[in-house]
């Protein structure tokens, strides 16, 4: 799998993936997950507390209705 952007949040979370054993598509959806925390609050993700973590998942789960599964990768 290449490092294709770029950043360093999502070269650790990558390297982290890595050492965990997961697979190329893991890594992928994991760094999407991420990505997509970090578009929502416009932060760096060490920035983001659990009281917006909470809302975050809120907001997925009843707003953009993802499912209880998807969910559990984030």
């Amino acid at each position: 799998m290449s490092k294709t952007l770029q950043t360093p949040w999502y070269d650790k979370t990558i390297d982290a993936l890595q050492l965990a054993g997961m697979s190329g598509s893991t890594q992928e959806a994991y760094a999407r997950a991420v990505r997509k925390l970090i578009e929502h609050f416009g932060k760096d993700p060490r920035q983001i507390t659990e009281d917006e973590l909470q809302e975050y998942f809120l907001f997925r789960r009843n707003i953009t209705k993802w499912s209880p599964s998807t969910l559990k990768i984030c």
